[in-house]
């Protein structure tokens, strides 16, 4: 069951063009401000938020969140921006010394230092905003 979030939640951003923002069962989504398509991953280790390159840099084991086609490119996106990797129960951000910067609920991040990143996050690559939404992971005890 997918939950709908209520815009008192999504806060002072608006997602009017996304038909509506739901939190995936699983995998972590990303929401564009002023965007109606989001991207969504369902990855159980780390991967990049980044865009492609015309020429494939990095390994072929690295896995790349291609958000250049949601406009990263004229956004001040680097090809690879930041890191998301999971933790226990949620998720955490890294910059990758990304040329524009990174930003969580208005806060500087300092590169190449790990940050938890919750649910319901506002996250800024260069000038391209983000949300955040995934479901807390159960625990697993």
């Amino acid at each position: 069951d997918m939950q709908a979030l209520t815009p008192e939640m999504i806060g002072y951003w608006s997602f009017k063009e996304a038909k509506e923002v739901v939190i995936p069962d699983s995998g972590i989504a990303f929401y564009v401000e002023g965007r109606s398509n989001h991207a969504h991953i369902d990855s159980k280790g780390e991967f990049v938020l980044g865009r492609k390159s015309g020429t494939t840099s990095g390994t072929a084991s690295e896995m790349l969140l291609d958000l250049g086609p949601l406009g990263g490119y004229g956004l001040g996106l680097s090809r690879r921006h930041a890191v998301i990797r999971q933790t226990g129960d949620g998720y955490e951000v890294l910059d990758l010394g990304s040329v524009n910067g990174t930003w969580l609920n208005e806060k500087r991040l300092v590169p190449h230092k790990s940050y938890p990143l919750p649910s319901g996050s506002h996250l800024r690559l260069g000038r391209m905003p983000l949300l955040v939404l995934y479901k807390r992971f159960a625990e697993t005890k």
